[in-house]
């Protein structure tokens, strides 16, 4: 009765549409989405403010974080114009955006998805915007991208893009939508629920 139950409630997820799960399944993964809950990587928008927050996924360190680094590489259309990016409150970046080295005067708290940062763009034109996450200009162990666990800022983890590669874009704005595989990002993730 359980799997029946377990089943029709999959079925009524991959009917209804794209069920909106984290797209990286795996453990401490770098990525930008449109929302906070780490699942729309894609998005076609003109004629307004549009907000990319750049994620840490599925953290392996139940403690969180006490610093990150990392540098995410777009470029920006003309046309469309930035306003900028924040960080969260009490943190502190020693270098400058889009290049961080980010220290933090709290740990931030373990979640299934973490806010690092969050992008500003004026999306006036439909041109397409591609997001890239890689290492940052100075990175603390060579070619990675990594984050400090919460409870011992010396213990450097790395985080790994979600779309697989730094060579791959994370996440697009305006564009065909295939920057990461959907399958990875919906039915496939929705499974690994029930087993």
């Amino acid at each position: 009765m359980k799997k029946l139950l377990a089943l029709a409630a999959l079925a009524s997820l991959v009917v209804g549409g794209q069920a909106l799960a984290q797209v990286n399944a795996g453990p401490d993964g770098l990525g930008m989405f449109f929302d906070t809950g780490a699942s729309e990587y894609c998005l076609n928008s003109t004629g307004g403010q549009v907000m990319v927050y750049l994620m840490l996924t599925n953290c392996s360190q139940p403690s969180g974080i006490s610093g990150w680094e990392c540098h995410v590489t777009y470029t920006v259309p003309a046309g469309d114009f930035e306003t900028g990016w924040v960080l969260p409150t009490g943190s502190l970046n020693v270098s400058s955006a889009p290049d961080f080295v980010v220290g933090l005067g709290t740990p931030l708290p373990y979640a299934p998805a973490l806010l690092l940062a969050t992008y500003g763009v004026l999306a006036l034109v439909p041109s397409p915007m591609e997001f890239y996450v890689g290492p940052c200009n100075t990175p603390s162990i060579p070619g990675t991208a990594v984050y400090a666990a919460g409870d011992n800022p010396g213990l450097l983890l790395p985080m790994s893009p979600v779309s697989g590669s730094a060579e791959l874009p994370v996440a697009q704005l305006n564009g065909d939508c295939t920057v990461i595989g959907t399958e990875d990002a919906t039915f496939g993730q929705v499974k690994n629920l029930y087993r």
